[in-house]
């Protein structure tokens, strides 16, 4: 009796190991292309201004804002550079309207379960409030810019490619381990290399979508 409830405590721990692994290798890859894709931008952005390329100077502002990630300051430091430079450097009320609601559509892009929600809608609630005074009662008024690019093919091949490591991590959990906590190693040794695969694969499609 007490050598089965050791057995069965040993393969709850592996599989709840094994599942922390996941875990980790499923947040991390994605929180460190959000944090470099947003640093990126706001220093292309801080670049443009300083060379008066205005125009793209605030699109990269909303970039930046689109990938910010939570605990990292690039949401706030881009939100008010972009406020500074749009009300000295941006001439007419329809030009920084239009400004503005970039920077709204890219607070809104960047939505996330890991992103309070409480600190981007005071953002936006700014926002809202400066076009109302610039005269847009409805921020819907203003033109909008062209959408950011985005190749639709890689997008779609990352989400294939994420959920299929998601059926062989699971694999790998249920298969591998038998109920007395030992590990195969051969259906281990199998599942792990199809894992390692499509876990390369998902990086190789996130970094080109």
């Amino acid at each position: 009796m007490l050598a089965g409830e050791k057995q069965s405590k040993n393969s709850a721990a592996g599989r709840l190991i094994f599942a922390l692994s996941f875990t980790v290798m499923l947040i991390t890859p994605m929180l460190l292309r959000t944090y470099v894709e947003g640093h990126q931008h706001l220093e292309e952005a801080r670049a443009a201004a300083l060379n008066k390329e205005i125009g793209r100077a605030v699109d990269e502002y909303s970039l930046a804002l689109a990938w910010s990630t939570p605990f990292d300051g690039i949401a706030q430091a881009a939100f008010s550079e972009a406020r500074s430079l749009i009300k000295d450097q941006v001439k007419g009320q329809q030009a920084q309207a239009h400004s503005l609601w970039q920077l709204r559509r890219g607070l809104f892009t960047s939505r996330n379960i890991l992103t309070p929600r409480a600190a981007e809608d005071a953002l936006i609630a700014e926002i809202d409030s400066e076009l109302s005074e610039l005269g847009f009662i409805s921020p819907t008024l203003v033109a909008q810019s062209n959408q950011p690019k985005a190749n639709f093919g890689w997008q779609l091949l990352s989400q294939l490619l994420f959920w299929c490591w998601i059926v062989s991590v699971f694999s790998i959990i249920w298969r591998a381990f038998s109920a007395a906590g030992t590990f195969n190693k051969s259906k281990g040794a199998r599942f792990g290399v199809l894992s390692l695969i499509l876990y390369a694969a998902w990086l190789v499609s996130l970094l080109r979508a």
